[in-house]
């Protein structure tokens, strides 16, 4: 995008540009299993990464989003001392790594100004949250919305993520919603100036040592390679798409589309696992335009280091999905891309140690998908199988969800049925004798 002025970019003496590329494959898995874009960027520019550590998160979010509690102070206000360790009560039940709390720091909500992200609101005890998150092995995640006021957030990058660093914080959400003003100027989130502001969050959050989730900023650009703290970015138009323009948000079909655009570029923070679709606590008018299995199915299409159980902890405990997200991994061995029409249905399987994950999804459409299992090894697994139910509707009934145990083995052929706007997730564990 353009600087303010219409100039692209202001460059002077030597200077390079970014790689365009052009992917080619035999079949469509293999621009998902792609990291050409990725392996273009430079090596690795930490000698220690030893602090970078993958994970599953939860927090308070969609809640949020859905107006059930508010950013602001007062009498529903979302993130106070009880509620998050509420959360961090769930992170431990699902093996989550940390918790995130948006709406903590003082002066969130409302007009987002007066905001210095250090200083917690009054419902909000800081450090008695650390030490219920330390002893419960829960890290915490702290939300950093500029809402587009960015010079401040620019000169005071150091103390504040100094100060983290000394509270035990290691992990930032940053916002950049609906504005961006730097150098008192109103620009694009994506232009020359932006992207640099991106870079040095990246860099000084690695000084002291603290992972970033980066919303409403630049699309994966494989930037991760070289700067391994950028765990990921929001980049795609994800669930809060659903939340604010239902039907006129995000089709089912876009879901079979993104890992052959967006995420070829690498990790993206779609925020995936709202299992209560239909939830709507301040009548809204609004739902996820999905099936709950087609939920748990994105786990294996979506790849994010830090990757979110987005749904709030009453709504997974009362569902039977939940028993699926229990320690999922956030970080992968091998991947594979086995069935894929892009933009009519997608399967993919993700394998960590012995255990493979799979999601299959498909669009507006009703499909019966025949998916060879030959990317198992030898001997018998178990698969845990999370389908839609008969009675399943996209539209008219997307809760309901069946779920059944097998034994399967690499000549197995699986026969999924998935229905408009639904999907099927299976995990597969090597059988014991």
């Amino acid at each position: 995008m353009s600087l303010p002025d219409g100039t692209k970019a202001r460059l002077s003496g030597e200077f390079s540009t970014p790689w365009r590329t052009l992917t080619i494959g035999d079949r469509p898995g293999d621009l998902a299993e792609s990291h050409l874009i990725e392996n273009l960027n430079e090596p690795c520019a930490f000698a220690d990464t030893s602090w970078i550590s993958p994970g599953t998160y939860v927090g308070v979010w969609w809640e949020l989003q859905r107006r059930h509690t508010t950013w602001t102070a007062g009498p529903r206000h979302g993130a106070t001392t009880e509620r998050v360790k509420q959360y961090i009560d769930f992170a431990r039940e699902a093996g989550a790594s940390s918790v995130l709390a948006e709406g903590w720091n003082t002066h969130a909500g409302g007009q987002w100004t007066g905001q210095d992200f250090l200083t917690p609101q009054p419902d909000f005890d800081l450090p008695e949250v650390l030490r219920y998150a330390r002893a419960n092995g829960i890290g915490f995640t702290a939300h950093n919305e500029t809402r587009g006021f960015v010079d401040y957030y620019e000169r005071h990058l150091d103390t504040i993520f100094a100060r983290y660093a000394e509270l035990g914080i290691h992990s930032v959400k940053t916002g950049y919603a609906t504005r961006f003003e730097l150098g008192g100027v109103n620009r694009s989130h994506f232009d020359q100036e932006a992207v640099r502001h991106y870079q040095r969050v990246v860099e000084t959050a690695a000084r002291y040592k603290i992972m970033i989730i980066a919303h409403e900023a630049i699309k994966p650009t494989g930037l991760a390679r070289t700067y391994p703290n950028m765990m990921t970015g929001e980049g795609v138009a994800g669930m809060e798409q659903q939340n604010y323009m239902g039907k006129l948000g995000n089709p089912p079909e876009q879901a079979t589309i993104l890992p052959f655009t967006r995420f070829m570029g690498g990790p993206a923070d779609y925020t995936p696992g709202v299992l209560n679709v239909t939830w709507d606590p301040a009548g809204l008018g609004t739902r996820v335009q999905t099936t709950s299995a087609t939920q748990l199915a994105l786990y294996s299409l979506f790849f994010s280091p830090l990757q979110m159980l987005a749904d709030t902890p009453e709504n997974y405990r009362s569902h039977p999905g939940f028993a699926y997200l229990k320690d999922l991994p956030a970080s992968w061995d091998e991947t594979r891309f086995l069935d894929c029409a892009i933009g009519d249905y997608t399967v993919a399987a993700r394998r960590k140690d012995h255990t493979w994950y799979l999601g299959a999804i498909t669009d507006e459409q009703d499909r019966t998908l025949r998916v060879p299992l030959r990317f198992l090894g030898p001997g018998r697994y178990r698969a845990e199988i999370y389908r839609d139910a008969a009675d399943t509707s996209w539209h008219d009934n997307p809760l309901s969800i069946d779920v059944q145990t097998t034994t399967v083995r690499s000549s197995t052929v699986l026969t999924l049925r998935l229905v408009a706007g639904g999907g099927t997730a299976i995990r597969f564990r090597p059988a014991r004798s």
